[in-house]
């Protein structure tokens, strides 16, 4: 069994703290698997992994965030512990928008979330969509701090990724 802990924002995080509580939430397509952590004041964080094919295990150091704000990650479906439909059609940019929405509407979230995403395209166009919305809302600020604790060089990723489009002029 791997042991540790880890560190966010000057905080430490046993990797094998149990659960507040966890269960499966319905999405288009299935149900997926999520962990809550923590029950603090401040706007609950929804961890998304990247993708596909990745768990969410890889973020729990942000357990760290879960005394001053629950923090819940969640497997999206076809990953994990959540289901895995054989069929290709439901991955599809804006099921996956649908699917975050349903897990937030399922937990009682509020719409500002840090949002963890690979570099692929699919998993990037996903995140800027998710970000127009996000960024629109009054609870950006404490977003963006966030963002800044735990991602500081994500903001250079989707720069890159939206350069590297243009020069090929495929529409963001």
């Amino acid at each position: 069994m791997l042991m540790g802990t880890a560190a966010v924002g000057g905080a430490l995080a046993r990797v094998t703290d149990p659960p507040a509580s966890e269960g499966y939430a319905a999405v288009p397509g299935g149900k997926v698997y999520w962990r809550r952590f923590g029950s603090g004041g401040k706007t609950p964080l929804l961890m998304l992994h990247g993708g596909p094919g990745a768990a969410h295990n890889y973020l729990l150091s942000m357990k760290a965030l879960a005394d001053e704000r629950p923090v819940v990650f969640y497997d999206q479906l076809g990953c994990g512990r959540s289901d895995a439909p054989t069929y290709e059609s439901l991955y599809t940019i804006q099921r996956s928008i649908d699917e975050v929405d349903a897990v937030r509407q399922a937990l009682g979230l509020s719409l500002a979330r840090f949002v963890q995403g690979g570099v692929k395209p699919t998993s990037t166009n996903a995140l800027l969509s998710e970000l127009h919305r996000t960024w629109a809302r009054p609870e950006a600020a404490d977003l963006a701090q966030l963002y800044g604790l735990v991602a500081p060089n994500y903001a250079a990723v989707i720069e890159s990724y939206v350069r590297a489009q243009q020069a090929v002029k495929i529409p963001v």
